[in-house]
């Protein structure tokens, strides 16, 4: 096939990828996809992703990356041509169905010596922001910029991502430093290779901070110098590695430890606005936010000593089993970890009690849940409540979308953002009610205790250890946009 001279009509006309190599396939779906997006073709977008559906799934974790990457250019299309880019909307197809299918290309974790990789995780950053979720979008930039220092997107697109939240910052001791880095990255993207008019963008970024942010501000890269892991250094032992594991993983509410490392990163620092304190209302939001932040501050200390495996106890040196021993784990740390995430779980219903109270929604406080209180009578198939389609606020819409990366009822997974989502759901469902055995890693059967058995679900150590870990990073993140949501602060006159 000479793809070279094929038109968007000419593909329009091939209706199946079955019985191709892989390779073929995949520059065929390339090519309808580019000259899609170049000619805007709409149509030729959506053939794209039905051909998709055709071919079959490689066996290689690479290809398989690369199909999916393409999946979500062809759905990153949908999403301008169909929806727009200024579109605020809660709901977005386009953009939903792109980062599930940038998700499915991360999970296969390319090996290859492309720039695939990184820019995935900068397409993935890029939507993120756009939703709401700028704190998990720095964490993706940041990723995609270990892995190529010179990807110049991801520098760019983190920049414009620094301003976007330090806008939504009510403290300009926080607010400040962001945008130096900002500026920062900004300046430096515009000297690295750039997809096609993206330095018109930075730049426009970088003339709107200098001329808003005195001049003595942006030239001053302390800040950015302090990317390390020394924290203070009247802190030994077991706490300063406890301080130094969160900040490396992101862990404290303090949107310093989105781009430091420094003591002034430690600490659960962000808070709900002072000025409604005086009010039973605003007494009422603070208390809430203060017992929020201390959940996480012990699910946190929970999920650390449940990292030391090996180290603490096994709980059978106290407790006398009945028969012999299934080969479960019943360490301490075990225990640590289910605690961890019955906390963190949690914490997201309790978001949208604040939210219900905060917007005097009204909703029954027993029928509050953070996967249905966003939606008409807390039912998702009767739309969106008004209050949440204008006027836009940005945080909110990204704590709307973090929702999406939960599932706790069959007809959530259409709706998912993430491809692993369900069995979260799954782990919390048998922890709650059922029985979650963990397993030392190695165990012949990790995932099953018993087929027959419909009470008992089994998980790894490490697997459980893993989604603790992202269970803590939403739940921080979700902590933020909650604040962010109900700070309401002025900017510094940056548009987007």
């Amino acid at each position: 096939m000479g793809l070279a001279s094929k038109t968007v009509d000419d593909l329009l006309k091939l209706h199946t990828l079955a019985g191709m190599p892989d390779a073929l396939a995949h520059n065929v779906l390339a090519h309808l996809i580019n000259l899609s997006g170049d000619g805007g073709r709409l149509d030729g977008a959506r053939h794209a992703i039905d051909l998709a559906a055709t071919a079959p799934v490689p066996g290689d974790a690479n290809a398989r990356a690369r199909l999916n990457y393409f999946i979500s250019n062809a759905w990153a299309i949908v999403h301008d041509l169909a929806e727009g880019r200024s579109n605020w909307n809660f709901e977005s197809e386009g953009l939903s169905r792109q980062i599930y299918y940038l998700r499915c290309a991360l999970r296969d974790n390319p090996t290859d010596p492309t720039h695939l990789y990184p820019q995935i995780l900068t397409n993935l950053g890029n939507a993120f922001s756009e939703l709401g979720r700028v704190v998990e979008a720095l964490a993706l930039w940041d990723r995609a910029l270990d892995a190529d220092p010179s990807f110049g997107m991801a520098l760019g697109n983190r920049g414009m991502g620094r301003v976007h939240y330090a806008n939504s910052l009510g403290d300009d001791g926080l607010k400040i430093p962001m945008l130096v880095l900002a500026h920062r990255d900004l300046v430096e993207a515009q000297r690295l290779p750039l997809d096609t008019d993206a330095d018109k963008v930075f730049r426009r970024y970088q003339l709107q901070l200098e001329a808003n942010v005195r001049e003595r501000c942006l030239g001053n890269c302390a800040v950015a110098n302090g990317r390390s892991a020394d924290l203070e250094a009247d802190v030994q032992g077991d706490e300063a590695a406890y301080r130094r594991w969160c900040v490396i993983n992101r862990l404290y509410l303090n949107p310093f430890n989105d781009f430091a490392t420094t003591p002034r990163a430690t600490g659960d620092r962000l808070r709900v606005p002072p000025r409604r304190s005086r009010t039973a209302a605003g007494l009422r939001l603070r208390g809430f936010y203060n017992r929020l932040k201390r959940e996480l501050a012990a699910a946190r200390r929970l999920l650390h000593e449940g990292l030391a495996a090996g180290v603490l106890p096994d709980l059978d040196d106290e407790v006398v089993p009945s028969g012999e021993r299934d080969g479960a784990e019943y360490s301490a740390a075990a225990e640590k970890l289910r605690c961890a995430f019955r906390i963190l779980y949690g914490l997201f219903d309790k978001m949208a009690v604040v939210l219900n109270d905060h917007l005097r929604l009204g909703i029954p406080e027993d029928r509050v849940w953070f996967k249905r209180f966003w939606y008409v009578g807390e039912r998702r198939a009767r739309g969106l409540k008004p209050v949440f389609a204008s006027p836009p606020v940005w945080p909110l819409r990204g704590l709307f979308w973090l929702s999406k990366d939960l599932v706790e009822d069959p007809e959530d997974v259409a709706d998912t953002l993430e491809p692993d989502a369900q069995e979260l759901g799954v782990v919390r469902n048998f922890l709650e009610h059922r029985f979650l055995t963990v397993h030392r890693d190695g165990w012949v059967r990790p995932f099953a205790c018993d087929p027959a058995c419909d009470a008992e679900y089994g998980i790894t150590q490490t697997d459980l250890q893993r989604k603790v870990l992202r269970l803590a990073q939403m739940a921080r993140a979700g902590l933020i946009y909650l604040s962010l949501t109900v700070f309401e602060p002025r900017d510094i006159g940056i548009s987007a």
